[in-house]
């Protein structure tokens, strides 16, 4: 398997197409380079791009190429590494994604999509940078920024399914001391006028979109309530209606004697 050219100890996270060539040859950087073309459903990596390697600052994070810190953080010095060769860029980037989420898994959490350059300095040193090609880096963390945004959604999903679980627990609980004071009026606008006099004070603190789940979920109940009593009423008359005498009244029976 593949590695990084490194004169610390670090983590590889090299995959067996990522290969470098030995280090004994000198190569200069090329900041006039083509940018490479971007990969499929990608944003394009900025045009202002100059040398990215030379330009890394002193105290840049380069949290993966210092493992969170754990190495030192490496100046590409000569004889330069050559640079990885690729023959398939997109699979190339998913791949790295892939592993860099296998081996990064907090770090890579994180990673937002990036906008400039100087972005890669989060993550990457010089050596990692040259090696790898800035473009390269930029669209893995793109990818990884994207994968981020579809795992973002899934979470809010299932916490807003746990929110509405608990808002249902709430009002269930209210519901079984109070309801008649439910039935006894539309829902207010200030829910608070509702929920204050029974002791439940916490409810003013929800936020705007849990009290509109609360509104929701009370006049949902509400409407239950309302047809059960109405449903109980006619049931009562009905019983009512069964249970009179069949026949003439008393009085005209008492008449025709």
């Amino acid at each position: 398997m593949a590695t990084f050219y490194n004169p610390h100890p670090h983590p590889d996270f090299g995959h067996p197409q990522y290969w470098v060539q030995p280090q004994h040859q000198v190569f200069v950087p090329n900041p006039t380079a083509a940018i490479m073309q971007p990969p499929p459903q990608a944003e394009p990596a900025p045009e202002n791009r100059w040398d990215v390697c030379a330009e890394i600052p002193h105290n840049a994070p380069a949290l993966i190429s210092t493992n969170n810190g754990a190495n030192p953080l490496r100046k590409l010095l000569a004889p330069r590494p050559l640079q990885v060769i690729r023959s398939n860029t997109e699979h190339d980037i998913k791949q790295m994604a892939v592993e860099l989420r296998r081996q990064f898994p907090v770090i890579i959490r994180k990673v937002k999509k990036p906008t400039d350059w100087v972005d890669l300095y989060e993550y990457f040193d010089a050596v990692d940078i040259w090696i790898h090609d800035a473009a390269f880096l930029f669209y893995v963390l793109h990818h990884l920024g994207s994968e981020n945004e579809q795992l973002d959604k899934e979470y809010e999903k299932e916490y807003e399914k746990v929110e509405l679980a608990a808002i249902e627990e709430y009002v269930a609980e209210w519901i079984v001391g109070n309801k008649d004071l439910l039935l006894a009026r539309p829902i207010p606008q200030d829910l608070s006028v509702l929920f204050a006099p029974c002791g439940y004070t916490d409810v003013s603190e929800l936020k705007p979109n849990h009290m509109k789940r609360l509104r929701g979920i009370l006049e949902r109940e509400r409407g239950r309530l309302l047809a059960e009593k109405r449903e109980e009423e006619a049931r009562a008359r009905r019983e009512m209606q069964q249970a009179q005498p069949i026949g003439k009244p008393l009085h005209i029976l008492l008449f025709n004697l």
